[in-house]
């Protein structure tokens, strides 16, 4: 079991409450996780007990900071249908079985070049569904991510090796495989938004000896932490007073 804290990006939404595109990391109650990052979500140390603590990186007036946004205690990795079953109101459970979505996003430069070298007049139907228990599962119109990071990169999790393999057959050859149990669900009871308190990440940093970590040109790193260093993390949040200003 492992600890991590990771940055994300902010939407255009300056209220300061720090939401991503498509509300992910979602701090409602129970908090959960569910589109970015499938390659640390599928991981086994990421389990049951685990933190996560998500910075937001934020872009105003030209200007990039970070700011703390806030931690969640795992509960349990459920699979995408589960979410959808249950928490299908997020965006952050981007499927439905009722409505198809022509969506024609293309926004993963790699993945697009590999795509455009089979000149595909409109992208195939096998990357805009996929099947499940004997029903058509199909990507929300409400997600602008693109199909490629949807279907392949997320409830695959497939590689461009993989991707070239699905192109030249005109089909998902991953389909009716077992789905990754991979959707995070937090503890009801042990979870904080710390939005309103405007703290910036290298206040955090230096607390935790990790100052260096977002100078070394890597925008969205995973940084592991220790439960010591967690704890003391949320020692010297639960310190701090809101501030009741918008981010400046």
């Amino acid at each position: 079991m492992k600890n991590f804290a990771l940055v994300y990006l902010v939407d255009n939404d300056y209220s300061g409450l720090l939401i991503d595109v498509g509300n992910d990391p979602c701090f409602d109650n129970p908090p959960s996780w569910g589109i970015c990052r499938p390659n640390i979500r599928n991981r086994k140390e990421l389990d049951t007990g685990s933190r996560l603590l998500f910075i937001a990186r934020v872009f105003k007036d030209n200007l990039c900071k970070y700011y703390l946004k806030g931690y969640f205690k795992v509960k349990s990795k459920i699979n995408i249908i589960e979410a959808h079953k249950y928490y299908h109101s997020r965006q952050n459970v981007i499927i439905s079985s009722s409505v198809k979505c022509n969506n024609k996003n293309w926004d993963n430069k790699n993945w697009k070049k590999e795509f455009s070298k089979k000149s595909f007049l409109d992208i195939p139907d096998f990357l805009t569904q996929f099947k499940y228990l004997d029903k058509i599962f199909y990507q929300k119109t409400s997600d602008i991510h693109g199909v490629d990071n949807w279907k392949c990169r997320r409830i695959y999790n497939c590689k461009i090796n993989s991707f070239q393999k699905c192109l030249e057959k005109n089909s998902c050859i991953k389909e009716l495989s077992e789905l990754k149990k991979n959707y995070v669900l937090g503890e009801k009871t042990d979870f904080k938004d710390w939005s309103r308190l405007c703290v910036e990440w290298q206040e955090i940093a230096k607390l935790i000896d990790k100052s260096e970590i977002l100078k070394k040109g890597n925008k969205h790193p995973e940084i592991e932490l220790t439960n010591c260093e967690f704890d003391k993390i949320i020692k010297h949040m639960n310190s701090k007073k809101a501030v009741p200003e918008k981010l400046k």
